[in-house]
């Protein structure tokens, strides 16, 4: 289980340097000794945080197949993208959102707040 917590956050540079330095800057993934880059077991877009127990060594590959899957999960239940640190909601997607934030009378940011919410709580289960 991840206790974010309990850790000092660390600069991102510093970050990157113990986490790959505690994986000997190998990919962490099974039977792959590839170079290693820094990867966000949580990601920094719904929360997560610059502490060991949030990093994992991965090479190029491995990381970019960890955050497709985020990506595809995103999209098939909530019908947005996450691009450039942004959401991307498509039409049925803001229609719906701005039919909740009149029935709920809240603001769309708020129920998109709400929406990433839920979201980040799914994502924190999976990974702990």
């Amino acid at each position: 289980m991840l206790n974010f917590s309990k850790e000092k956050e660390l600069s991102l540079d510093t970050w990157r340097k113990l986490v790959l330095q505690r994986a000997n800057y190998k990919c962490q993934t099974w039977f792959c000794s590839r170079t290693a880059i820094a990867h966000h077991k949580f990601p920094t877009i719904l929360g997560g945080k610059n502490i060991l127990s949030n990093g994992k060594a991965l090479c190029r590959s491995h990381h970019g197949k960890a955050h497709q899957k985020i990506r595809k999960r995103y999209q098939k239940e909530y019908g947005g993208l996450i691009r450039n640190r942004h959401l991307v909601v498509c039409k049925e997607t803001h229609e719906a959102i701005s039919y909740l934030a009149l029935k709920w009378n809240i603001t769309i940011t708020e129920v998109t707040r709400r929406l990433i919410a839920k979201f980040v709580e799914e994502y924190r289960e999976e990974v702990e």
